[in-house]
């Protein structure tokens, strides 16, 4: 957190307010909770130890799961790809028809002005 803080010039004694703030809520905090359970590790090693291997096959079949659902998302992302790109090389290039008066981005239209054509014989 302090390169951090650096980093983004944080100052300093907002740093140490909020750095103290938490040290004086989390430590009292984990050493009661440590003498509060103390007498509990053994059950807990035991608890741990009995369902460590369930927990283990349940990460791995999640793992997989995940994993073989971002390949086939990844699959179908690539093929419509794939066959929008062939779709594309195989079709015509054909424009729909423009309204008259409108002109394409590429092309530059010079219309004369009609009242700088007339004469005027006043």
């Amino acid at each position: 957190m302090c390169l951090t803080a650096g980093a983004t010039r944080f100052p300093y004694w907002r740093f140490f307010l909020a750095d103290f703030a938490g040290a004086v809520l989390s430590i009292p905090l984990f050493v009661g909770l440590g003498y509060w359970f103390a007498g509990m590790i053994p059950t807990l090693q035991k608890l741990v130890g009995e369902v460590q291997l369930t927990l283990l096959v349940l990460a791995v079949v999640v793992l997989g799961v995940l994993l073989l659902v971002y390949r086939r998302r990844r699959q179908a992302r690539h093929s419509r790809r794939d066959s929008t790109i062939v779709a594309a090389a195989t079709k015509p290039e054909t424009t729909p028809p423009r309204p008259s008066g409108v002109a394409r981005a590429d092309q530059q239209t010079r219309q004369p002005i009609a009242s700088a054509n007339r004469t005027t014989s006043q």
